[in-house]
């Protein structure tokens, strides 16, 4: 059995009602509020344990819990199509998770990162596309995430989604988001100008 962050959440609030437990109002989080992973010991309540499948080690199995469950929400939040072009911005360890689920779901990934080495991990990955964090994708895109906490990266990725497509923004702090001026950003269609 494995534990995530979460430790525990009240059931009752809205955000626990329609099932966005990671919106609760009195979470209980693993070695915040009380004993975590680096404890000797702790206890985890039966609803928030997770079985982990004998094929993962431990070593393998760590990483799902934390940033493989941000990246697979951030994934789930973007609303990407089946077979749709899925933008990542900022390549850490749960970005380079959601883009081996989304390849593996059929997506195509473009990778904009400022890391040399993982736009090079990216491409090893699968990905069609990995250049700089401020790089045009060759091909509007479905759906992006932001990872970067990096909030100059937003129109940057605004710009890069065809209509109707989704930014899922997945860091946990970030830099100012510049203010957009709708008059002088915004293209005749309603579409964000470069």
């Amino acid at each position: 059995m494995g534990a995530a962050w979460l430790a525990r959440t009240c059931g009752a609030c809205k955000f626990c009602q329609r099932g966005s437990e990671n919106l609760c109002l009195t979470p209980t989080f693993n070695g915040w509020d009380i004993d975590g992973g680096y404890a000797e010991l702790m206890t985890v309540h039966q609803d928030y344990a997770y079985p982990i499948p004998d094929v993962f080690t431990d070593e393998q199995a760590a990483p799902l819990l934390c940033a493989g469950i941000i990246g697979y929400r951030a994934l789930r939040c973007s609303g990407l199509p089946p077979g749709g072009r899925l933008g990542i911005y900022g390549f850490g360890g749960s970005a380079h998770l959601t883009a081996q689920m989304a390849l593996f779901e059929g997506a195509r990934v473009y990778v904009m990162t400022r890391s040399s080495a993982a736009q090079s991990l990216a491409l090893r990955l699968g990905a069609e596309f990995a250049r700089s964090a401020e790089a045009e994708p060759p091909a509007l895109l479905d759906a992006a995430i932001l990872f970067a906490p990096a909030g100059g990266l937003v129109p940057v990725a605004l710009r890069a989604l065809d209509r109707g497509g989704t930014l899922a923004v997945a860091d946990i702090h970030s830099s100012d988001i510049p203010a957009l001026d709708y008059q002088k950003d915004l293209g005749p269609n309603g579409d964000l100008r470069p």
